[in-house]
This record gives C-alpha cells, sequence and structure tokens, in this order.
C-alpha cells in the first residue's frame, strides 16, 4: 500500500499496476478578516470530509487536485479530479451577522460536516468550529460571553478551532487540519485565519487485475 497527502493543489498520476484509489479530502476552515470592527464577530466554521474507498481508474492517469486555503478570500473547498467526483466543503467565514457554518456540502462514500462557529457575547468573539475527520463531525465553537471569546471547537478528531478574542483582541487562527478561525473581540483588528484542508491518496499496486501484487 501506498499513499500521497498533498496540502497544496497538484497533479496526481496514477502508478503503474494501479486500478483504484482511495481519496479522503479535508477542507480547509473558514477565515475571520482583519477589518477592524466597532462590534464582535462570531467565529467561523470548520471544514467538511469526504471518502470515496475505491474510485477506478488506469495507470498514467492525471488527475487534479485542489486542496482549500484558509486564508481570507480563499476558498476553503478541496476536491480530485472535478467538484462532484469526491468533495470536501470548507467552512463559511465568521461575520458580524452570525457564525459561520460548517463544511457540510460533502460528496464521497463516507461524509462528515465540519463544526459552525459560536456566536459573539456582548464584547468577546465566538469560537471557530472544529474541522472534521474520518470518523467524526467537527464539533461547534462555543460562544462569547460578555467581553470574553469563546473557546475553539475540539474533541472530534479534526482541526480544533480558533478561540474567540476578548474586548480588544484578535481571534486565534484555526489548527490544521479545517479548523475554523476564531471571531475577533470588540474593536480589535487583524486576521485568525483557517487551517488549511488537505487531499489523501491512497492505493495498492496489483501484480494483475486479478489480485494485489505480493511482496
Amino acid at each position: 500500500m501506498a499513499s500521497t497527502t498533498y496540502t497544496s493543489d497538484d497533479t496526481h498520476v496514477v502508478a503503474a499496476r494501479t486500478y483504484s484509489l482511495q481519496i479522503e479530502c479535508w477542507g480547509a476552515g473558514g477565515s475571520c478578516d482583519a477589518e477592524a470592527g466597532i462590534t464582535a464577530q462570531a467565529g467561523a466554521g470548520g471544514g467538511g470530509y469526504a471518502k470515496e474507498t475505491a474510485l477506478v481508474v488506469s495507470p498514467g492517469q492525471s488527475f487534479t487536485v485542489t486542496v482549500g486555503s484558509g486564508a481570507v478570500g480563499q476558498t476553503g473547498d478541496s476536491w480530485f479530479s472535478t467538484d462532484s467526483t469526491v468533495f470536501a466543503e470548507g467552512g463559511d467565514d465568521g461575520a458580524i451577522a452570525g457564525a459561520g457554518a460548517g463544511g457540510n456540502t460533502n460528496i464521497g462514500d463516507v461524509t462528515q460536516s465540519g463544526g459552525t462557529g459560536g456566536t459573539i457575547g456582548t464584547e468577546g468573539g465566538g469560537g471557530g468550529g472544529e474541522g472534521a475527520d474520518t470518523g467524526a463531525g467537527g464539533n461547534t465553537g462555543s460562544n462569547g460571553s460578555g467581553t470574553s471569546g469563546g473557546a475553539g471547537g475540539t474533541g472530534g478528531g479534526g482541526g480544533d478551532g480558533g478561540a474567540g478574542g476578548n474586548t480588544g483582541v484578535v481571534g486565534s487562527a484555526g489548527s490544521i487540519v479545517g479548523g475554523g478561525g476564531g471571531g475577533r473581540g470588540e474593536s480589535a483588528a487583524g486576521t485568525a485565519v483557517g487551517g488549511r484542508g488537505q487531499v489523501v491518496v491512497t492505493w495498492t499496486p496489483v501484480a494483475s487485475r486479478g489480485g494485489p501484487l505480493m511482496a
């Protein structure tokens, strides 16, 4: 068995004697922007997860690999080949109006949704949602309370969400893979990016079309 982990856009070329691929995609977490705001900001959502267990391929075929970025203004979606083959949605950005949703429009045999960001307190920012992983969806970020920021979502297996900022403090960045950025506290200015996504391709070469390659 062999595998390749992609952390940025690339091309995957199918290896010799390989006729099936397992594909796993993680979307990036949403971000919270750098614009100064009088009002606190809710947390960003965590990235989703998708797995295709046996994609039929031929040796030498080339496939586009797209990996979501957690940076402000960049797409957080990750996919293999096309966005209708195997697809993991990135988390939504945090906003004053409401928390960012976790990535939940995912395509594959197995899918998990990212956690939603937390809402604002009186002045504290919401925590970022946790990224999804193979066995569980991401957990929701905690809401801000009064002047304190909420904790980021954690415990589900994906990248942790960033903590929301207290009054005058910027939220923390989301963790890799797929954690959403924490919302800023009131009157703070700065960026809390989301954790990037990734794509993992796994395969087993065969001696013939009848069975796996023997050592």
